[in-house]
């Protein structure tokens, strides 16, 4: 995890015959050497002209038969602060439509937007306080988001699911997108 998107490259790389046995195209902005590498864009506005980014993401796994966006994922590769979260969140689901390559992908109720943030390795005693204000915190946020969603009216509040996982490496990372996708089905 040394420079920024490498983990995201290394996930989305081993992902990707998996996914396609399962009949999904992995996306990723990070990985030079795949042919489906670019930007996964979320867009204020229904128009392609310049400013309208609001954030992008590191991957999206989509139905290789409907072309829907099953998972939309963002990788924080070096924390999990609340704030940094919502920023992810909210990046998505103020914008009205979601783009790879310029071409929209297919949202709504059938999609789940995956937020994955770096926690520190527990330490046994210590952190077991901390570890459960934190997914009390993360319950939160989630029910927070779930409220407000629906008031938002945009293209991307469609997304029928959010979900906030951390994770303290790439065994679990990888573990944490499959199972996502796996329940997706």
């Amino acid at each position: 995890m040394s420079t920024p998107g490498q983990l995201t490259s290394a996930i989305a790389l081993s992902l990707t015959d998996p996914m396609n046995t399962m009949g999904y195209n992995v996306f990723s902005d990070h990985d030079p050497a795949s042919g489906q590498v670019g930007k996964i864009v979320s867009h204020i506005s229904e128009k392609n002209q310049q400013g309208v980014q609001l954030s992008q993401l590191d991957m999206a796994i989509v139905d290789k038969k409907s072309g829907r966006a099953v998972v939309l994922i963002e990788i924080e590769e070096t924390n999990d602060r609340p704030k940094t979260l919502l920023g992810d969140i909210f990046g998505v689901l103020i914008g009205e439509r979601i783009t790879f390559h310029k071409k929209e992908l297919k949202v709504g109720k059938w999609t789940t937007l995956l937020i994955l943030g770096f926690r520190k390795a527990k330490h046994e005693k210590k952190n077991e306080l901390l570890e459960g204000r934190h997914a009390e915190r993360i319950l939160t946020i989630i029910n927070k988001v779930e409220k407000v969603k629906p008031l938002m009216e945009t293209g991307n509040s469609k997304i029928g699911k959010v979900m906030i996982k951390t994770f303290a490496g790439k065994d679990e990372l990888e573990g944490l997108i499959r199972s996502v996708v796996e329940n997706a089905r």
